[in-house]
């Protein structure tokens, strides 16, 4: 039974159970239902207090709407130029009033810097979180931590603009309009733009916008503005209008929107001195407005306070400056800070062609809408009509249709507005009691409800990325910082160039003012169009010159400033080239020397005088040459320092995968695959070195994000032309065995590469496809995996393939003839395959009824039959349990890594046990390698080669030589004998590590360690098979080959012992193959498989496709 609360006891009533007389507590128990009060009615006051009540929770779940909206990651480039001055100004003591960054103006121009207390605070909460992450000893993470400190300030400041603007409003009722209102404002909103029908932006009306800026600081500013406009002239507080005087003495220090603040409280003193409106005291009655005199005086004293600024008078020239520029003639190339909605004239017309595109009609019907709504709420609360309000309106207003920037500032005001004339037309209409009745019931708790599930939704939205368009900034606290230009900035900052270095976008001179300052200086910045706009025409006229292919406009505006290097940008959206830089690949004077997927580096070599000698000399150096940098320089990407992590239940859900723009690595690989390509001629394939720096840029990016499915496609692609280029030099050697399709494991090592890389694509890729261009990508992935799987022999894996590849064709969209032929040719092959594995699969269980083989025995009998998914089914539980430990993690390591898998493997070989997976000398060390060098860990996978699997295979076999010559004088011939026919076959191991250890450090970037690997594996055995491919290596190296025995040929084969006697953990047993493999490129480590009686290709120089679909596109942003 429920204990009574102690309110509801009589007093001196015991609690029960302490010491009462039983039958006193059964009379209390029995009185207590009478005794109970009846619950209160609902009075209009209770009502009152019930919907205040969950009003809170409506003004709760929009503040945390604004915040969740405002996180998001830094990808605003313009706020490291503000840090740089902020880490001046921390190191001067002061502010700055001179140029420090360019060298584009002459020395000691004036700078006039608003914003000098945003960076200088900006500056200390980024070196608070960097400090953070050493106090934790995470030094590494510095930068995220300071990020994330930064996004941390301004999200809260952006969150404090909302608190702020709930308390706009009338006594009473209404709290639930106002959040509504805020929320709009600066939490979400449903947009026609993006290309959607309809979608939600986060942000609000203001937009995400540049969270990270000034502009948030100047934003909450505003709100400060019109809360006090609100006491002064709403409320009666006159005294809040003086504190009007410190609040803009403070802003016109963070951001020059102190100019539309002054505009605003213009318009209200001069409105509502003609006209007050109706003024509610804090008690409820009648009060007075500040008058029109009053109003002026602060007017003025808030314009006098502008004027302490380290610019004095200069402030008000660059704050109005900016907004009566919209009036003067348009510049040749427009800004987005000088965007606008006017629908005529020449700014007008660049602003549609540039930037709003097929939408600017949306943008201004959104504009013409919140007009009408905003005048709409005015008339409707005409009987309380404030003049003040209305201009206040039309100026915001106005300022967003002249200059497209000033959105947030309309929007603040219209939530404003709208949020005052909505309460106080309600009560003016309805009153401020509370409402009894049915239908009041359901409008007001139900209402609320309602409100709450919306909010609730919008904020699991702005988590997951749901609504945001690709490329935007996701939820998150920190940066990623190859959305910067921070890699080329390190480059130039270290780099020995005399010369200066001009950056052809704004953007590349913020990461150099941040990144490389004092070392480097930049050209032009975020900052300086408003400073300094003539560089803008200098900066335009030299983009023009190059493409235009004027020479001599462009090399006089060059030896002015003494530039000997271009810092050019690569275009956004996953573009390889642009005018510009074809123009510039294609001039004799100048050469590209750097190249990391964001930014281009080009160094002149014409004969000016402007240029020294020696920066000629390090450009042709450091030229973009592959064979130079595959062979030379090396290019060893940075380590991962985690597997990948593949799509789950849980990514369905979240936007945040797809929202990843393409990392600037992935896009280097690409271009290098491009120039491979055009190097080789039409319908060629890109030379051996162009696909080995386009797996190293690949394995780049994926060290920086191990979950990117782009980089693993450009991935696969790379290993697919290597493949092809390796067997192509095979097959032109002319070995037999090569033409046959029988190739040994080290040389199957491609296959096995782009099965990986192909199998890590599919897991990590956004599900479902968000686009047909991603389904086609995804279809071909599917179908060439399904190929690579049939050549390894796992035909349930292969049918897995082509289920998954059916299930990519949408038969909904109309389909070509030769599109319906592939999809009915797979469809028969799937059917097939079913059957077949079907068949085998009852085998396998037949034998395990039988109870005639252990789950380690039953694996292997799978794999042997094809089927790789139950086998390894069997064997996990073997190792689970303990059967067969001595194989078993062995057979499971090479299985992971033959079905590309090699991140699962992992677990297994740790714990010590080498034992479990070795079988003979040095084989645990190999296959622990094995799962490194297929996940692109090369550094880990050499060293375990190197220094441990190869020495104890050396120490085995001289142990060997050391006991057949022992026997051999003992008089024991015969052992002697068994004993010395083991040496071939150690020999060709050795020889296959050591190719593998050589090809291994190449394809890391380090190809001044991979000579000696690879010259040894020829040494030991001259015949091998991969010697055409090791001969190449070593020639591109400058390292002399090792001859061939007198009277071999290049071609020959080797020993008969090292194909069949060779114990090599490359993987699991499959039957052999009744005919030639399909695809007889050195691509895999699995035995073939038996094929159903198609037609086999020819043997030629080029890979053939494993099926009749073209090659797959490239995914969205690739």
């Amino acid at each position: 039974m429920k204990t009574p609360k102690p309110s509801d006891r009589p007093a001196a009533t015991p609690e029960p159970g302490a010491g009462a007389d039983p039958a006193t507590e059964r009379e209390a128990e029995a009185e207590a239902p009478a005794s109970k009060p009846a619950p209160e009615p609902m009075t209009p006051q209770r009502v009152l207090e019930w919907n205040a009540y969950y009003d809170l929770f409506v003004a709760g779940f929009a503040l945390l709407l604004c915040f969740v909206a405002s996180a998001t990651i830094i990808d605003t480039p313009a706020i490291w130029s503000h840090l740089g001055a902020g880490r001046l100004i921390d190191e001067r003591g002061g502010p700055i009033t001179v140029e420090p960054f360019s060298y584009g103006v002459p020395e000691g121009t004036r700078w006039v810097d608003l914003s000098w207390l945003f960076q200088w605070g900006s500056y200390h909460v980024y070196r608070l979180g960097g400090s953070l992450a050493e106090a934790i000893e995470q030094p590494e993470k510095a930068d995220q931590f300071a990020a994330g400190a930064l996004v941390a300030l301004n999200a809260g400041l952006r969150t404090l603009a909302a608190l702020l603007l709930l308390l706009i409003r009338r006594r009473g009722p209404g709290l639930w309009w106002v959040a509504v209102t805020t929320a709009l404002a600066l939490g979400i909103v449903v947009t026609p733009l993006g290309g959607d029908p309809v979608r939600l932006a986060l942000g609000g009306l203001v937009g995400m916008g540049a969270v990270v800026s000034p502009s948030t600081w100047g934003l909450l500013l505003l709100v400060v503005e019109l809360l006090l406009l609100h006491w002064a002239y709403d409320l009666g507080r006159r005294g809040a209008s003086f504190a009007l005087v410190p609040l803009f003495a403070l802003w016109v220090n963070v951001d020059g929107s102190f100019a539309v603040g002054l505009l605003l409280l213009a318009a209200r003193v001069i409105g509502s001195g003609i006209r007050p409106g109706r003024v509610d005291s804090a008690g409820g009655g009648e009060a007075r407005a500040p008058g029109l005199a009053s109003g002026l005086v602060v007017l003025g004293l808030a314009a006098a306070a502008c004027v302490a600024n380290p610019s004095t008078v200069l402030a008000f020239g660059v704050g109005f400056g900016s907004l009566l520029e919209a009036f003067g003639p348009a510049p040749e190339t427009l800004l987005q800070d000088q965007l606008t909605l006017l629908p005529f004239g020449p700014r007008g017309e660049q602003s549609r062609e540039l930037f709003f595109g097929d939408e600017y009609s949306k943008v201004l019907s959104g504009y013409l809408l919140l007009v009408f709504l905003g005048l709409g709420s005015f008339l409707l609360n005409r009987r309380r009509f404030d003049l003040g309000r209305l201009l206040m309106f039309l100026v915001a207003s106005a300022l967003a249709l002249l200059l497209w920037r000033m959105q947030d500032v309309m929007a603040v005001v219209f939530a404003a507005c709208l949020a005052l004339n909505g309460q106080e037309w309600y009560q003016s209409t309805f009153g401020t009691e509370g409402k009894l009745g049915a239908g009041w019931r359901v409008w007001s708790v139900g209402g609320r409800l309602a409100t709450l599930s919306l909010l609730a939704l919008a904020v699991l939205a702005g988590l997951t990325g749901i609504g945001k368009r690709f490329g935007e900034p996701p939820f998150g606290f920190g940066l990623e910082a190859d959305r910067f230009a921070f890699e080329s900035a390190d480059y130039l900052r270290d780099a020995p160039i005399e010369g200066r270095v001009m950056n052809l976008r704004l953007a590349l001179g913020d990461a150099l003012n941040w990144r490389s300052y004092p070392v480097r200086q930049s050209f032009v910045d975020s900052r300086l169009p408003e400073n300094a706009a003539y560089l803008l025409d200098e900066y335009d006229a030299v983009r023009r010159a190059l493409v235009d292919g004027e020479t001599e406009t462009w090399r006089e505006i060059l030896d002015r400033y003494g530039v000997s290097v271009l810092m050019v940008d690569v275009p956004v959206g996953g573009d390889l080239r642009s005018r510009l830089t074809d123009a510039l690949d294609n001039s004799p004077d100048w050469l590209p020397f750097y190249d990391d997927g964001s930014v281009l580096l080009y160094g002149r070599l014409d004969q000016s005088e402007a240029v020294s000698q020696a920066d000629r000399e390090y450009f042709r150096g450091e030229r973009l040459d592959a064979k130079a940098i595959a062979f030379g320089r090396g290019n060893p990407p940075r380590p991962f320092d985690r597997p990948p992590q593949p799509t789950d239940v849980l990514d369905r859900f979240s936007n945040t995968r797809a929202l990843a723009p393409v990392q600037p690595h992935v896009l280097a690989a690409r271009r290098w695959l491009d120039r491979g390509t055009q190097a080789s001629g039409p319908g060629g394939v890109p030379d051996i070195a162009s696909c080995l720096l386009a797996i190293q840029e690949s394995r780049d990016a994926l060290a920086v994000r191990p979950d990117d499915p782009d980089a693993f496609f450009v991935l696969g692609i790379a290993y697919r032309y290597l493949g092809s280029q390796e067997a192509e030099l095979l097959a032109t050697a002319g070995d037999q065995a090569v033409l046959a399709g029988q190739l040994t494991p080290p040389i199957n090592v491609r296959r096995q590469q782009r099965i990986t890389a192909l199998n890590s694509f599919i897991q990590t890729v956004p599900r479902p496809p968000a686009s047909p261009e991603s389904r086609l990508a995804l279809r071909g992935a599917h179908l060439e995996l399904a190929g690579l799987y049939e050549t390894t022999g796992f035909i349930d894996l292969t049918r897995d393939q082509l289920a998954a590849t059916l299930a990519l064709f949408d038969t909904s969209e109309a389909a070509t003839e030769e599109e319906l032929q592939v999809m009915e040719s797979i469809r028969q092959s799937d059917e097939a395959l079913a059957e077949q594995v079907e068949r085998v699969r009852v085998q396998v269980e037949e034998l395990e009824l039988q109870g005639q083989a252990d789950p380690a025995q039953l694996g292997m009998q799978a794999i042997s039959l094809g089927l790789a998914e139950t086998g390894l089914d069997y064997l996990i539980e073997a190792e689970q349990s303990g059967v067969g430990l001595a194989t078993v993690r062995m057979q499971l390591v090479d299985l992971l890594c033959d079905i590309g898998r090699p991140d699962q493997a992992i677990p297994y070989l740790s714990g010590g046990d080498e034992l479990s997976l070795s079988s003979g000398p040095g084989t645990a060390q190999f296959r622990q390698g094995r799962v490194y060098f297929l996940m692109g860990d090369y550094r880990t996978a050499s060293e375990l080669w190197s220094t441990l699997a190869l020495p104890q295979l050396r120490a085995s076999r001289a142990q060997e030589a050391m006991q057949t010559a022992s026997l051999m004088l003992t008089g024991q011939p015969m052992p002697a004998v068994q004993a010395a026919l083991n040496v071939p076959t150690q020999l060709t191991q050795q020889a296959e590590w050591e190719y593998l250890l050589g090809i291994t450090l190449l394809e890391g970037g380090f190809p001044a360690e991979a000579a000696e690997p690879l010259r040894s594996c020829l040494e030991l055995v001259p015949g091998l098979q991969s010697r055409p491919i090791v001969a190449y290596y070593l020639e591109q190296l400058g390292v002399e080959v090792p001859p061939l025995p007198s009277g071999g040929e290049e071609g020959a084969e080797q020993p008969a012992a090292t194909a069949d006697a060779v114990e090599e953990p490359s993987g699991s047993e499959a039957p052999a193959p009744a005919e030639p493999p399909a695809d007889p490129a050195p691509a895999g480590s699995g035995p073939p498989p038996p094929t159903s009686g198609e037609e086999q290709p020819e043997p030629d120089t080029t890979e053939p496709e494993p099926a009749a679909e073209p090659e797959p596109v490239d995914p969205p942003g690739l």
